[in-house]
């Protein structure tokens, strides 16, 4: 899980993300079943931007005991929303058997004045010290979807897949020269849910809800992600 020897321990409420696409580049090729309402795609690839908001829990262990735990966009002054760029396929195998996939990298940091002791890993940074937060993460989804209800003008579908996602953390402060940092990489499942309503020949609304939970013995994660 780290890269020091310390155990890295996260409450990890992160990444709730809702993603407003704009596409800047598509691939897409018609259903053949399509009626008046084309709900689906037979394929598409696009280049996507997306609005992220995140909250962010996180904390650092060491063999000495728990660490400190820090929310990053409160106590480290991260931005808590950022446009990204996102990469997504769409691949409809069958009339009711969708597979899809995305793409998605966030790098955020910031500095701010600490108002109390830190605990991170081995280290401790003092009250008042100017400290760098670094929070990155790149994600890779991949999951499957079968619409249960599929009519003329709306869709509703249940699915699951997998995401890996390899976070990287880090706290420094450059007048002590003390640095330390921590990165994982896990394989998360999760479930998603997702309706499809048809507004016109050439128009439709698309929302999908994915969810998940994860502990593996002091790692814990959660993360629910809303697309609309």
């Amino acid at each position: 899980m780290g890269t020091r020897s310390g155990r890295v321990g996260l409450a990890f409420s992160s990444s709730v993300r809702v993603l407003a696409a704009v596409f800047v580049a598509a691939f897409s090729a018609g259903f053949a079943s399509a009626q008046q309402y084309q709900l689906f795609d037979h394929f598409s690839f696009a280049l996507e931007t997306s609005w992220a908001e995140m909250n962010s829990v996180i904390r650092f262990d060491s063999d000495l005991g728990p660490g400190t735990e820090l929310n990053f966009e409160n106590d480290g002054g991260l931005a808590k929303s950022k446009v990204v760029p996102t990469l997504s396929f769409d691949w409809m195998m069958g009339r009711r058997h969708r597979l899809g996939g995305w793409w998605m990298k966030i790098d955020r940091d910031a500095t701010k004045q600490i108002l109390e002791e830190i605990k991170w890993g081995d280290e401790t940074f003092p009250i008042d010290e100017e400290v760098d937060f670094l929070l990155g993460s790149n994600e890779i989804a991949l999951n499957y979807t079968y619409m249960v209800i599929l009519k003329e003008r709306h869709a509703f579908g249940i699915g699951g897949g997998f995401r890996t996602v390899k976070t990287t953390v880090g706290l420094s402060a450059r007048g002590l020269e003390i640095s330390d940092e921590g990165d994982f990489t896990a394989p998360l499942p999760f479930i998603n849910f997702e309706y499809r309503y048809g507004l016109g020949e050439k128009w439709r609304l698309i929302a999908d809800l994915g969810v998940f939970y994860l502990e593996i013995g002091e790692f814990s994660g959660g993360q629910y992600v809303l697309d609309a």
